[in-house]
């Protein structure tokens, strides 16, 4: 198991300070389902101290697995899962300036953590199996391969607290209580939100976050313009009047449902 946490701060040549470091140290320990003496963190840190990107890994050391953390001073990368052909597809993504047309182009289960000088990437497959979480606060991203992660780090950064306690979006819980399982980009973590499936998230110094979806032919941008081409024509059109159907006598109305054959709303359940 590889996990990623990204940290960049919005202002320029701004470094991310030890607190929030060790806090990332400590939220792994509590985020990642593995016992912490089995842990290998490692750092990246650009040369303006203003972007971070760690890795932890519980991954013995081979050939056929990959580093938690591949590149050198200028660029980094990291990724979750696999990639069906790394050795090619590792060079592609480090260098590549559109990360969404090389992930769109590549087999495997995956999402991309990348690094630069200049900011920081992350990039979700069309399926989204393996998932990037991110939230903002005043002054910093955070990016990770783990909700929890994200959100204790960032926690700690808002609040100074070596130890901060989970603030849990209630509403966000709605719909995973209904079905067993979200059904949106949210999460139980107030803030934390998950990337779109075949997206990018882009974040830097000055910038903040940016997230834009993969744009290709009669996917969503397209999808998009052709839903605003069919508004605009509708708008064109008269509206057509609409007459209710008119209900038969001795019809029960919508309304007296939940108290029909001696029911109450306390009793009542759908058929």
């Amino acid at each position: 198991m590889r996990a990623y946490l990204a940290v960049v701060s919005k202002a320029r040549n701004r470094r991310i300070s030890p607190h929030i470091l060790e806090s990332a140290g400590r939220a792994a320990a509590e985020a990642i389902p593995v016992p912490t003496d089995r842990l290998t963190p490692s750092r990246w840190t650009s040369g303006d101290g203003a972007t971070v990107l760690l890795a932890w890994s519980n991954e013995p050391e081979h050939r056929l697995l990959p580093r938690p953390l591949t590149g050198g001073d200028e660029r980094v990368l990291g990724y979750t899962g696999y990639l069906a052909d790394p050795d090619i597809a590792e060079k592609e993504l480090l260098k590549t300036a559109d990360p969404a047309a090389a992930v769109e182009s590549m087999g495997g289960v995956f999402a991309v953590f990348r690094a630069h000088r200049d900011g920081f990437e992350a990039a979700t497959s069309i399926a989204r199996v393996c998932p990037v979480y991110f939230t903002e606060t005043t002054d910093f991203c955070f990016i990770g391969s783990r909700a929890l992660l994200v959100h204790l780090t960032a926690r700690a950064a808002e609040t100074g607290l070596a130890d901060p306690p989970v603030a849990h979006d209630v509403m966000a819980l709605q719909p995973m209580i209904r079905h067993g399982f979200f059904t949106n980009d949210d999460t139980p973590f107030a803030g934390v939100r998950a990337l779109p499936a075949d997206a990018v998230l882009t974040a830097a110094p000055g910038r903040g976050v940016a997230v834009r979806g993969a744009r290709r032919p009669g996917g969503r941008a397209d999808a998009r313009g052709r839903a605003g081409a069919r508004g605009r024509g509708a708008a064109a059109r008269p509206r057509r009047s609409w007459t209710p159907p008119r209900r038969s006598p001795g019809t029960a109305s919508r309304s007296s449902w939940p108290c029909r054959a001696g029911a109450t709303a306390a009793s009542w359940r759908p058929c």
